[in-house]
């Protein structure tokens, strides 16, 4: 549940506020029907509310800050790129938010902005870190933290960290290959035990990537469209894919759909081509 910027608390959470909660209360309770001194009931009223501060400093520390060795790690990194996908489906269980951009180099890294533990971030204090939810796909952004785990970026421990937006506007050097750039003309498939497939009417399948996630593509039969995501390590799936229903005998549209239903990578080849690395290494489709 977001209460406010920065502060969003899980199921867990309300839960173990509320044991800890009613836990103290009984103590409280259990000391002032006992028949002992009220110079006694104070002492230990006073004990108990230490120990209760006690545990919930505890529980903000080792359970609210989402990976507390990510901020142990001495290794700092500053990353820019174009805001690719954003999940924050994680900060409902008290994980981090998480950010992935798109370096001009077409490097992929993953930024994780903790959740519950965000207020207590000495970046997030001096206001440089970017509210994740007003973030969009596209936005030119600028991130230094330190290497978490799995390699992602964590803005958080250093007064120096930050998460920032550069702009609003995607902007690709010319010359230098995207999945938006253009339209993508498909070539061929080549699977690893020989077979190779090319389209009949090459020019009829173009496949083409938008900046919101989204996908659309024409075949020499009917219209395919649907939702893509990126990941670390160039990984691309795609998703929610419908199309119209005309039949064409003759097709290569079964082809090409499952091209895109088994493709779990892409690179750019040497002459700037798209390549989309198909699922247990069974073999590769080229766009041109």
């Amino acid at each position: 549940m977001q209460i406010s910027d920065g502060w969003s608390w899980g199921v867990f959470d309300f839960v173990f506020a509320f044991m800890l909660l009613s836990a103290a209360g009984l103590a409280f309770e259990w000391v002032l029907t006992r028949s002992i001194s009220s110079t006694r009931k104070v002492l230990f009223g006073i004990a108990i509310f230490v120990v209760l501060a006690l545990i919930w400093v505890e529980a903000a520390v080792g359970i609210i800050i989402d990976a507390p060795t990510q901020e142990v790690s001495t290794d700092i990194v500053t990353r820019s790129g174009i805001i690719t996908q954003i999940n924050l489906d994680q900060a409902a269980l008290d994980g981090p938010y998480m950010v992935t951009i798109q370096a001009v180099s077409g490097e992929f890294s993953t930024i994780a902005v903790p959740s519950m533990g965000l207020p207590l971030c000495v970046a997030y204090k001096n206001n440089t870190i970017t509210d994740v939810y007003a973030l969009k796909l596209g936005q030119q952004i600028e991130v230094r933290g330190t290497l978490g785990e799995n390699d992602s970026i964590v803005p958080c421990a250093s007064a120096d960290h930050y998460l920032r937006v550069v702009s609003d506007v995607a902007t690709v050097p010319t010359g230098t290959p995207s999945l938006t750039s253009k339209p993508w003309k498909w070539v061929s498939a080549l699977y690893n035990d020989g077979t190779e497939i090319k389209p009949k009417k090459p020019d009829a399948f173009v496949l083409t990537f938008k900046s919101d996630g989204t996908f659309g593509a024409s075949t020499d039969c009917n219209g395919v469209g649907g939702k893509y995501s990126i990941g670390a390590n160039s990984t691309i799936t795609f998703s929610d894919m419908i199309s119209t229903l005309m039949y064409c005998e003759g097709s290569n549209e079964q082809d090409f759909t499952k091209i895109l239903s088994t493709t779990s990578g892409y690179h750019f080849g040497p002459a700037g081509e798209l390549v989309l690395d198909l699922k247990f290494d069974s073999g590769t489709a080229v766009f041109k």
